[in-house]
This record gives C-alpha cells, structure tokens and sequence, in this order.
C-alpha cells in the first residue's frame, strides 16, 4: 500500500518496475480521480479514498506499506502528534505480523522515532540514509531518512491496550502546550497596554485644562484598571505619567476638584508641577 499517495508518480514507476498489486489511498477525492484516470492502462493497481487515521481495510492484510513524507505532512498541521498517533495505530493494525512499513522522511531521527515508539506501536526500527540526487541551495540536510519498521507479532493487542491512554496523553500536552501559547500572547498584549500608558501624551490647553485633565485622567483610570485585572501592578511605571502643566489656576484648587471626581486618592496627575 501507498500511504498518502497524492499524485506523485512513485506508484506507477514501482508498477513499471514489476510490482503491480498496489493499493493507493489519499484523502483528497480529486486526487484520486485523476490518479484513476491517469492509469486505466495498469491493470491492479487500485486508488481509494481514505482517511490514513481511520482506513476501512480488514486487518493483517499488507505485505508492504510506503509512507513517503506522509508522516511529514502530518507532522505540519495541526493536532500533529495526534493525528500521526492515528496514522501508525491504523498503520500497524493492516500490516500483517512481520510485515514491513517503510517512512521515506525528511525528518531526522531525534524528531521521527519517538512517534514509533510510543506504547500503543510495537515495531523494530532501522534506520538507513539515501543521498539526494540534487540539494537545494541552502540545503543543510544532505539525505533522506528512511526508517523501516517490521512489526512484530502481537503488536494489534498491544494498540488496543494502550491507544486510549497515549491519545490522553497528547491531548493533555497539546493543552499543556496552547496554554503557555496564550500566555505569550497575554504578555504580549499587555506590554502593548504598558507602552500605551507610559507615552500616553496629556493633551494640554490652557483655556480647557479642568476638561482636558479629567479626559485624562478617565482615559488613565480605565488603564490603570485593565493593569489591575491583569495583576502586574509591578510592570506600571507611574513616574512616566507626570506632565509639567503651565497654568494661572492654584495648584491646590486642580488637585480637590480632581480628587472629588475622581473619588480615588492615587492620583498620577497631581505629581505634575504647575508652573507660576
């Protein structure tokens, strides 16, 4: 079986090459049309549409399953670790006992059999390195890994023992995960707020300073509020809040009257100094 054949040409030169019962599967329905279409000529070589986390196929019937960078592909969405899980649960449970499933992978080993050694799988792995015929500029890598996997007898009991359990498992790390995701993002988003507050610019004007300094100070209390909430009084510098004001108005008359609005003694705007 070719897993996620896609509409590579990788099945057909295997056909050409002298295997010619292939079972090709791929989700995407199209593909499939046109992987049918595009070889009437070979007789055997089936193309289905198929979930590889869910395959509609008895168990213990493959010889061979090729996954050329399936595991890759998946590995790029989302719910990675578990929808590749899914994948090699479904992937095991087909293959017949002492079967052989062959990963063609960009992947290197330290990102690639930790996912074929989970509880529910029960293969011996090697691990072997093809050369690229060309490289890519920039190209570090310099092979492709392939990692063949026999499995080995008993392996479908041990999948149904322990499946349930690694699903939690990477459930609660991925939750884990998105959780400190968020908490990135929070911090993030409150030090915009920090920045917003301490080069806030108090729009002065002489003949409208009463008006102009409880605009402020409204603008300033709702900040000051959402820092509050967000319990990191310790991050709000109150120093950068204070103005020089340039007024014939008595110092101590601004201060009551902004104190009677505002009805809260912690008062930034009285910090400034008014010039006489």
């Amino acid at each position: 079986m070719n897993l996620g054949c896609g509409n590579a040409e990788f099945s057909e030169d295997m056909y050409d090459d002298g295997y010619k019962n292939i079972v090709n599967i791929d989700i995407a329905s199209n593909v499939i049309e046109q992987m049918k279409g595009r070889n009437k000529s070979r007789k055997n070589m089936v193309f289905e549409v198929m979930d590889v986390r869910d395959m509609q196929y008895d168990d213990n019937i493959f010889d061979l399953i090729i996954d050329k960078s399936t595991i890759d592909a998946l590995l790029c969405g989302e719910n990675s670790y578990i929808n590749v899980a899914k994948m090699l649960k479904e992937t095991q449970r087909v293959l017949k006992d002492e079967g052989y499933y062959m990963i063609i992978s960009y992947g290197k080993p330290e990102n690639r059999v930790n996912h074929l050694e989970r509880a529910h799988l029960d293969f011996e792995v090697s691990i072997y390195t093809i050369k690229k015929d060309f490289e890519e500029e920039k190209d570090l890598n310099k092979v492709h890994y392939v990692y063949l996997c026999k499995k080995r007898k008993g392996a479908n009991d041990k999948s149904e023992k322990y499946f349930d359990e690694v699903i939690q498992q990477l459930v609660d790390q991925e939750k884990m995960e998105n959780s400190l995701d968020n908490d990135d993002v929070n911090y993030d988003d409150q030090e915009n707020d920090y920045d917003e507050i301490n080069n806030y610019e108090i729009p002065f004007d002489e003949e409208d300073l009463e008006i102009e300094n409880y605009e402020y100070y409204d603008k300033y209390l709702n900040m000051e509020n959402k820092i509050q909430d967000q319990d990191l009084n310790s991050k709000f510098d109150e120093n950068k809040l204070s103005k020089t004001i340039t007024s014939d108005k008595d110092y101590n008359d601004i201060k009551e009257k902004l104190k009677s609005k505002s009805k809260n003694d912690t008062l930034p705007i009285i910090n400034s100094k008014i010039k006489k």
